[in-house]
Parts: structure tokens; C-alpha cells; sequence
């Protein structure tokens, strides 16, 4: 239905090409159910780390992105993955930062709630980092002297995160887009993130607004009384964040209005990745029975937590099996 009524589409942004994370679902964020007349365009698409992994996922990743007219990718880490598979990418800002302040102002204004600039806020995507935070809140309460200590990670509608986050004296986070919106709202904050994957993405934004000494791998490096005695140059970072969202936009807009689908060379490539899936499919055929036949035997076999993981081994090596059984038929 989509493929008939729509020419565009756009995927992005955040982590949609990650591995880990589309497995199942990677048809769907590479646009495969659409015809080779279609425009396909990125927007801060993100790998969600510095490189991809096995020869094959390379293979896989550049015969589905080469089907694009135009990528558009969040990190620098990105564009060189883009180029280490052949392929041209621009660097284009999140699109949190494709609207104004004002935007989002009036957005959180639907959000009020009971948050003072003398309350420290913090928000967090990984649960085990609250004691963190908050013990490292109350030891440096003779530097950041608030009333309350907030944890806006749970039970908020999106305009009262929002607000929290505006209001906020002090923003501690974990995350990108906590970050971002700390940025968006003039706050000043720090980004601890222990996960040197996850940090890609923030080290790649916080360096392009020359704010990069706000990030931090653990509260032990983090230096408040320092911090404090540098804020922000908020005045430099919006002037930059505008020439960045300027630089967005006109991608986005153009990708639209004046890419150009080379429909017989994407029907090349096409036919020339269903060739290769084909003989893949037939080489490992057998391989794959095998590997199914031996968890689902496990799985009959063993007990309790052992029985539960040869069940999803089970499941998982039985959906291979199917796709090259499926890409077989379909070839004949």
C-alpha cells in the first residue's frame, strides 16, 4: 500500500541501522517492500557505533544502502563507515534541531509541573546509573546548592519531560537525546555515558558545538567546581546549532525535490544481490537444516534456563532456514 502511494521515503533518524537492533526488522528500515522508481533517503540515519562487523553484514549493508539516492547520517563515525563501503554521506544534525526553541517552548508549556531552577534534574535510558547520579548530586550539593533532586526518566508525558528539562537548574544525563534537548533549552549540563559504543553519538555532536568537555565515561572524572567556573558559551553553540539545522533542512529538502532514481542501475543491482543471495542459499542450505535440527533437539533435551535459551537458538535458526528456502523458491 505505501509503495503505491507514496514516490519519497524517508528513514532516520536516531539508531534504525544499528545491527543489533533491526534484525528482524531490517526489510522494513531499508524500504525493501518498494519498487526501484522510489526515492530513498536517509536522515541522521545512525549506525549506533564506530564500525560495522562480519564480512557478510558489510555486504548486506552496502548492497541495501547503494539503493538510496541520497544519505544523510548523524555521526562522523557514519560517513566514514558510508565511505569504507563505497558510498558518498552527508553529516546532517538530528532532527530534534530542525525546529525552534520557540517550538518547543510552546510544546513544554502544555507540560508545567513542580520544577524550580534550584532543583537538579536528571534523566537516565539505563536504570543502574540512578544511585551513580544521585550520589554524585549529594556529593557536590556545595556546588550546585539545589532544593530537590528530580529523576524525570519514568511516568512523564513528553511536555512535562520537556518542561522539567527547561526548568531544570542543572541537567545530568546519560543520554543523546537528554543531552540534546539540555542543549536546545540553554541548560547547563554534563552527559556521563560509560558505554564507549553509545558515546559515539554524543562525542560526534558535542564536538561539532565545541562543547565536548561536557561529556564524561564516569562521574570520577567529572570536575564540577571547574565546570562551573567555564558555563556554556550558549550565545556560540546556537549560532552554530542554526548553521548546522540550516545545513539539515536544505539536505532533507533537496533529497526530496531533485534526487534523481536511476531505475535501470537499481534494478541492476537488485537482480545482481538476488544472484548472490541464491547461490548463498543453496551453499548453506543443508548447513542451516542442520543447525535447526541440532537446538531443536537441545531443546527437547535440556532444562530450564538451558531449555529457554535452545528455544530462541531453535527459533531463530529455523527463520534462516525458512529465508533460504524462501530465496530459493522465489530464484527458481
Amino acid at each position: 500500500m505505501l509503495n503505491e502511494d507514496f514516490m519519497s521515503f524517508v528513514v532516520g533518524s536516531d539508531q534504525v541501522w544499528r545491527p543489533e537492533f533491526i534484525k528482524k526488522e531490517k526489510d522494513a528500515f531499508f524500504f525493501s517492500f518498494t519498487s526501484p522508481e522510489k526515492n530513498l533517503i536517509s536522515y541522521a540515519a545512525s549506525f549506533g557505533k564506530e564500525e560495522l562487523g562480519i564480512e557478510e553484514e558489510l555486504l548486506d549493508y552496502k548492497y541495501r544502502m547503494s539503493l538510496f539516492s541520497k544519505l544523510g547520517v548523524r555521526e562522523k563515525s557514519a560517513v566514514k563507515i558510508c565511505k569504507n563501503l563505497g558510498l558518498e554521506a552527508t553529516q546532517v544534525v538530528d532532527p530534534v534541531f530542525l525546529i525552534s526553541k520557540y517550538q518547543w517552548d510552546h510544546l513544554s508549556s502544555d507540560g508545567k509541573c513542580d520544577i524550580s531552577n534550584k532543583d537538579v534534574i536528571y534523566y537516565t535510558v539505563d536504570e543502574k546509573n540512578s544511585p551513580l547520579i544521585e550520589n554524585f548530586i549529594k556529593q557536590n550539593k556545595d556546588c550546585l546548592l539545589y532544593n530537590n533532586i528530580k529523576n524525570i526518566s519514568f511516568n512523564l508525558s513528553i511536555e512535562e519531560w520537556l518542561y522539567s528539562i527547561k526548568k531544570s537548574g542543572f541537567f545530568i544525563s546519560d543520554s543523546f537525546h537528554g543531552t540534546c534537548f539540555a542543549i536546545i533549552f540553554n541548560i547547563e549540563f554534563i552527559c556521563v555515558n560509560p558505554n564507549i559504543i553509545t558515546q559515539t553519538r554524543m562525542k560526534s555532536l558535542l564536538d561539532d558545538l565545541q562543547i565536548k568537555h561536557r561529556l564524561y565515561s564516569s562521574f570520577d572524572e567529572v570536575d564540577l567546581k571547574k565546570i562551573q567556573k567555564l558555563p556554556i558559551d550558549y550565545e556560540k553553540v546556537n549560532n552554530i546549532l542554526r548553521a548546522l539545522a540550516e545545513k539539515g533542512k536544505f539536505f532533507l529538502v533537496d533529497a526530496i525535490l531533485n534526487s534523481k532514481v536511476d531505475v535501470k542501475l537499481k534494478s541492476k543491482i537488485i537482480e545482481k544481490e538476488n544472484i548472490r543471495r541464491f547461490y548463498i542459499a543453496k551453499n548453506n542450505k543443508y548447513k542451516l537444516w542442520l543447525k535447526y535440527q541440532k537446538y531443536r533437539l537441545l531443546s527437547k533435551i535440556t532444562f530450564s534456563k538451558r531449555r529457554s535459551r535452545y528455544k530462541l537458538k531453535k527459533h531463530a535458526s529455523y527463520l534462516e532456514y525458512k529465508e533460504a528456502l524462501n530465496i530459493l523458491n522465489i530464484m527458481k
